[in-house]
């Protein structure tokens, strides 16, 4: 009787919501892990790499499009750095700056569309595919950061483009890099902080480069040759330099990967097998 007044206590409708709460709480975890950890297979694989292709397509059209807006001055007017017999701001430019603004929107419009794909298709591989592409080397806070990412470039392309004045230019694409940096430090949005680490050394590295500029644009306003001063070649060999560094780091960072991950390992077969041999 004893066990069977026990068994109507915890049958109670209280009990019965508590356990049906930490259940549900369990699938909802098992379910967020399973999803975290899915593997491509099938067409999924193909979806993945399209994505990859169309933002590598999205770079390449807005650097082409940037370039057939560049200009420069001769003389009293404007002509296209590319075609200098072609002035600038003439009816078949138009469309690229509709081109330009439709180029500025598809960025803002990624974590939209990664919201629709998971409501809509929280199942489909296809659309985890996608959004793995756009959002998987970020922090769960920091998924929208691949808009960052393509906005930063386009800021930097229009200082280079439409800023004519060489010490303006200079100093507006080595400020955007600094901020760029900062604000890569501040948020560290990769998920795998040593992905964050090398993507710190080469933002630093393009920081350095851009304030290198400087000194050249200050001596193309002035009109002074630059190329045969001492100032452009120690300038030049600290650039090959800094161009190297970035690399150099990506390497210690894999081998502190590899150190981390693979080292315990070894050290725990190795006491393992010691452990083994002491038995025997």
């Amino acid at each position: 009787m004893g066990w069977l007044l026990s068994r109507k206590q915890n049958l109670h409708p209280i009990h019965i919501c508590q356990r049906s709460e930490a259940d549900a709480h369990e699938e909802s975890e098992e379910h967020h892990h399973h999803e975290e950890h899915r593997k491509l297979v099938g067409y999924s694989v193909y979806a993945a790499a399209l994505n990859g292709l169309l933002l590598l397509m999205y770079e390449g059209a807005t650097a082409a499009t940037m370039e057939l807006l560049s200009c420069s001055a001769v003389h009293d007017g404007l002509y296209v750095f590319r075609a200098a017999e072609q002035e600038c701001y003439t009816a078949w430019q138009y469309p690229l700056f509709l081109l330009l603004v439709l180029l500025f929107v598809v960025p803002l419009m990624l974590p939209i569309l990664c919201s629709q794909l998971e409501k809509r298709w929280p199942s489909s591989l296809d659309a985890y595919a996608n959004q793995h592409v756009l959002q998987g080397s970020y922090s769960k806070n920091r998924r929208w950061w691949e808009t960052v990412g393509l906005l930063r470039r386009m800021m930097l392309l229009s200082f280079a483009t439409f800023i004519l004045n060489p010490v303006g230019r200079a100093l507006a694409i080595f400020t955007g890099c600094l901020i760029i940096l900062l604000s890569h430090l501040f948020f560290k949005p990769n998920a795998n902080k040593y992905y964050g680490w090398v993507e710190s050394a080469f933002l630093s590295n393009l920081c350095l480069l851009a304030a290198l500029e400087v000194p050249k644009a200050v001596y193309a306003y002035l009109g002074l040759p630059y190329g045969e001063t001492q100032m452009a070649e120690a300038i030049g060999w600290t650039a090959a330099v800094l161009v190297l560094l970035p690399l150099a780091w990506c390497f210690v960072v894999l081998l502190s990967h590899l150190y981390v991950t693979y080292v315990p390992l070894v050290k725990q077969k190795c006491s393992q097998a010691l452990h083994i041999l002491s038995v025997n």
